[in-house]
């Protein structure tokens, strides 16, 4: 099995635990104090490797107006998603990411000019039309707050899955700039974040009972800093191939179907039936455009 393939399913498969961990364990926990420490705790551990390793920075101007990009727009679709999980069923809420492949595809054909064929082209449609019916399925069945409440969610679920999407595309780019790429590229992109969310907890009263989680947070942070490693090297190992970031995120997003049943049969969620056969078209139509580009 090819190195990039190992460390996709390595990333997949810590991505179920960390899903299941926030669901479990941290929804009473602050979304910005949670996104903060998972980032300063990665920052201390990755800066101190790159006193120990070799590495150049080839295109510095490319490398950090990139990363920085990057670190930005992951920052608010991971806050966007972890309330997204703790509002709503992870059986809905989660399959939604599966159209991070629609925003990447319709990333790399507006910088790459790489247009998708007919057939990526249709479960882009399938996508984009189940996502549209779980949105109008919400309300039959729930409470006007629980409506409220999942609709914010799913909402959520969907901006975050466009973000995630074009920082992904974009994760490529600054990894391509230095060598060691992955594994510096993660080491300053936990950086720069977390000198962007200082001075934001800083003036957070919730920051202030972080010793209260204190274990929640450090599991969370350490799951979030495997789980985005193994992702980096992996875009690294597939620079060689063509449209190789699209497959790494396409394997990574396997967890999707995986937490989707364990949320059903563990945690013993119970999404209305046309919600959750909505919600796994997504998941499907999603599969299908990773399998046809």
């Amino acid at each position: 099995m090819k190195i990039w393939i190992m460390m996709s399913v390595a990333a997949m498969l810590v991505n179920v635990g960390k899903v299941l961990f926030i669901k479990m364990k941290c929804t009473k926990i602050d979304s910005w104090l949670l996104i903060f420490y998972a980032r300063l705790f990665p920052a201390l551990i990755l800066g101190g490797i790159l006193f120990f390793i070799d590495y150049k920075i080839i295109n510095p101007i490319q490398f950090w107006s990139t990363t920085l990009t990057t670190a930005l727009l992951t920052l608010l679709a991971s806050i966007l998603y972890l309330n997204s999980l703790k509002k709503g069923h992870l059986s809905i809420v989660v399959p939604i990411q599966a159209a991070i492949p629609l925003f990447m595809v319709a990333c790399t054909a507006i910088w790459y000019q790489e247009v998708p064929n007919l057939t990526s082209f249709a479960f882009i449609l399938i996508i984009v039309g189940s996502i549209s019916v779980t949105l109008i399925l919400i309300h039959p069945n729930q409470t006007q707050t629980e409506a409220k409440l999942l609709g914010s969610g799913v909402l959520e679920s969907i901006i975050a899955a466009m973000l995630f999407g074009i920082s992904t595309v974009l994760d490529r780019i600054a990894i391509a700039s230095v060598t060691q790429g992955g594994l510096v590229y993660s080491a300053y992109w936990h950086i720069i974040t977390t000198i962007i969310l200082f001075p934001i907890i800083f003036f957070r009263t919730a920051s202030a009972n972080w010793s209260h989680h204190f274990f929640a947070i450090i599991s969370y942070a350490t799951l979030a800093l495997i789980a985005f490693v193994f992702q980096q090297l992996a875009v690294q190992y597939s620079l060689v191939i063509n449209n190789g970031v699209t497959y790494v995120k396409s394997i990574v997003m396997i967890h999707i179907s995986l937490v989707t049943i364990i949320s059903i049969f563990i945690l013993k969620e119970k999404p209305n039936s046309q919600l959750l056969a909505t919600s796994l078209l997504t998941f499907m139509g999603g599969l299908g455009l990773i399998m046809s580009i």
